[in-house]
């Protein structure tokens, strides 16, 4: 019975309007309902208790871009920084709604503001991984999720990322495997040797690779706690153990 939940939830903001778990259940219970408009100021408020909880912040800044909100918000959160240049939380959202919006370029600039504020803020580092990931800067995008781990090991995302970093290189490793078995098979004397060598590296690395992408997805697993989250672990962890099969 959704709208008495949503009431009780009500009701126990009421008594305490800390209560983060009534506070998060109501918010996702309004967005699922594409109530966005109410459901921005609850978002607002579980990602101000909650900064670290990406699926929130994405929430927040989708139902910012579905009420057709995002510059206002962008404006708003750029105002805060402006008034208070300390405030780590305005500069987490603002980076999550230049994402959002495809500007990654802002993002970035705003990590590296947020840096010289929070040096050892651990999330400076995880949104500059995920952003490096999506621009394919593999080197940069594992760099920066190691540094994530290092600040706070506690988090899963980073291990998410790490394990798409590996993954997509053992893919390119068994890609490689694959033409070098097809020009091994049709070689013949010292040239179909040389090829079955580098065929046989080339699997290898690609089990190496590929192993590792399992390796910190099932870590990754084991400190999430969100099932949206767990969900798409899950998944992950499928398509890499259905190429680690193919290769054994």
């Amino acid at each position: 019975n959704k709208a008495k939940a949503k009431e009780a939830f009500r009701k126990a903001l009421a008594i305490d309007p800390e209560y983060s778990a009534a506070n998060v259940r109501l918010a996702f219970m309004l967005y699922d309902e594409e109530n966005y408009a109410e459901s921005i100021p609850m978002l607002e408020k579980a990602f101000e208790l909650a900064p670290d909880n990406d699926i929130i912040s994405r929430r927040l800044a989708t139902a910012y871009q579905k009420s057709g909100r995002i510059s206002d918000a962008i404006a708003r959160y750029e105002g805060l920084i402006r008034n208070d240049p300390n405030n780590v939380n305005a500069y987490l959202n603002l980076v999550s709604l230049y994402r959002t919006n495809n500007q990654d370029g802002k993002a970035i600039e705003t990590i590296n503001a947020l840096k010289k504020v929070a040096p050892n803020n651990e999330y400076v580092y995880l949104n500059l991984a995920a952003i490096y990931l999506g621009q394919n800067k593999l080197n940069d995008a594992e760099t920066n999720a190691n540094l994530t781990i290092s600040k706070n090991s506690s988090l899963y995302q980073p291990y998410v990322i790490l394990a798409s970093v590996f993954q997509s290189r053992g893919t390119d490793a068994y890609n490689s495997y694959l033409d070098l078995d097809r020009q091994a098979s049709q070689a013949v004397g010292k040239k179909a040797t040389t090829l079955k060598n580098q065929r046989d590296a080339a699997k290898s690395n690609a089990q190496s690779l590929l192993g590792r992408a399992r390796d910190n997805l099932n870590t990754a697993r084991g400190k999430a706690s969100e099932s949206e989250a767990i969900s798409d672990i899950n998944s992950r962890l499928n398509r890499v153990n259905d190429l680690i099969g193919k290769l054994n």
